[in-house]
Formats: C-alpha cells, sequence, structure tokens
C-alpha cells in the first residue's frame, strides 16, 4: 500500500521550500532572513539589509524613511536599526523550516549470499498499514531465513 501522497518526503519538502519563499524571505534581499527585525507596520526585514537600504537612500540623516513593502513612514530608533525588536516568530519559523527531515528508522536483513543488508521502510500514518508492513517485513525475515539457514 503506497503511503498517502501528502506525507511523502517531496511533499514535505515542497512545503518547506513553499514556506520559505512565501513567508521566510526577506523582501530586500530575496534570501532567508538574517537577524530579522520587525517595523511598527509589521513588515520585517534582515537588520542588514534595512541597514543598508536606509543608508544608501540617505534616511539616516533625515530620522525616518519609508518601509520598503507599504511605504509608510518609520522612524528610526535612537541607536539605529539594531533597536528595531527582533522578529522572534520568524527566526524560530526559519530554524524549524531549516532542519532536516527525519531518516526513517533502518531495518536489515539477509541477503541471498547471506551478507547482512539494510534498507528503509516507508512511514506509514495508519495502524493497518503499519501492520501490514511488519507482516510484510517479518515474512521476508523469515522467507531469507530459510534460504539461509544452512550459513548459521
Amino acid at each position: 500500500m503506497d503511503p498517502d501522497p501528502k506525507f511523502r518526503p517531496a511533499s514535505v519538502m515542497s512545503l518547506r521550500t513553499k514556506i520559505r519563499e512565501d513567508h521566510l524571505t526577506c523582501p530586500i534581499c530575496m534570501e532567508g532572513f538574517d537577524k530579522p527585525k520587525a517595523l511598527p507596520c509589521v513588515h520585517s526585514f534582515c537588520q542588514g539589509c534595512l541597514t543598508d537600504f536606509i543608508v544608501s537612500r540617505g534616511y539616516e540623516t533625515k530620522g525616518q524613511f519609508p518601509c520598503p513593502v507599504c511605504q509608510k513612514e518609520t522612524i528610526i530608533p535612537i541607536g539605529g536599526v539594531g533597536n528595531f525588536p527582533d522578529n522572534h516568530l520568524l527566526s524560530s519559523l526559519l530554524d524549524t523550516v531549516e532542519k532536516k527531515p527525519t531518516v526513517p528508522p533502518r531495518h536489515g536483513g539477509i541477503s541471498g549470499n547471506g551478507e547482512y543488508m539494510q534498507f528503509e521502510l516507508p512511514r506509514y500514518n495508519d495502524s493497518s498499514s503499519c501492520f501490514h508492513n511488519f507482516v510484510h517485513i517479518s515474512h521476508c525475515t523469515v522467507e531469507q531465513f530459510k534460504e539461509n539457514k544452512d550459513s548459521f
């Protein structure tokens, strides 16, 4: 029985990619956020990108700048861009999305030539599939043992 397509690793990876591209990408550099800072309008940018945006356009002398997304005038805090609030939610989400998916458990059996071999089992989310998988592996292991019983 083939697992539900929404639980396949490719789907997980495409979901991670979609979340990263749609919600965890700085609108200035178009990369994953690095030290995301939140503006009062609730748009967020990398600290370095926001600094470059303000300095390259001469806004630091004016003390305010338009948000690069919505154009709302934003006052630069005393001490500069580093004093805008950190967006901890974006940082946490980015850390979660960047984590590598866990590898399914490895199982082993005896090959036809008596060597121990490892193989990966697909993950299933319902107990009937899990039971079917267990029965299949048990059957294969018994068959492999019968074929190789003289080598023990």
